[in-house]
């Protein structure tokens, strides 16, 4: 096997390597890309503007048979971003927000905004192992949403006590 090298030399992903992990020279790592690809090895340098990983192993995420699809309402912020960092957790490949009528959001988030999810994508990821990390659509109407689902199983949230529970349905 060929013997290859990673370099990391982004601030944020040095000062939590070397400042809240306490990672140091000749311990083992693993990273990931975002995209089902992970490598592992040892930290070869731990310097302050660079690490620097040998490569021992890679691995690769196996293609699912279902996906799952998260059409979440543009509610308050503090609150949309925890689902995001709760269904990243959990697995979700995609989310799309949507906007309904009474969202606090009614435009499109900012670029500044978008950055800030998807960093908590790539938190939410590396906290819970996951090699992928979830796509994120740009908002959506709620009436769009309706005519793009598709799936063979479509669960909404309701709060209407004759709703059938989730585990009825699961099971069926």
């Amino acid at each position: 096997m060929r013997r290859s090298t990673i370099r990391i030399r982004d601030p944020r992903v040095i000062h939590h390597l070397k400042d809240v992990l306490r990672v140091t020279q000749g311990e083992r790592l693993e990273c990931f890309d975002g995209r089902g690809r992970a490598a592992a090895g040892r930290v070869t340098t731990a310097a302050r503007d660079q690490f620097v990983l040998a490569v021992d192993t890679r691995r690769s995420v196996d293609a699912k048979t279902a996906s799952i699809s998260l059409f979440q309402a543009m509610i308050r912020p503090e609150r949309f971003e925890w689902v995001l960092e709760k269904a990243t957790e959990l697995g979700v490949d995609r989310i799309v927000p949507i906007v309904t009528q009474r969202c606090v959001i009614r435009h499109g988030p900012s670029a500044a905004r978008l950055k800030r999810w998807e960093r908590i994508l790539e938190a939410a990821a590396a906290q819970s192992g996951r090699l992928a990390l979830p796509v994120l659509e740009k908002p959506i109407h709620f009436d769009q949403a309706l005519r793009e689902v598709s799936a063979s199983l479509i669960l909404i949230a309701t709060l209407a006590v004759e709703g059938e529970s989730m585990k009825d349905i699961v099971s069926e």
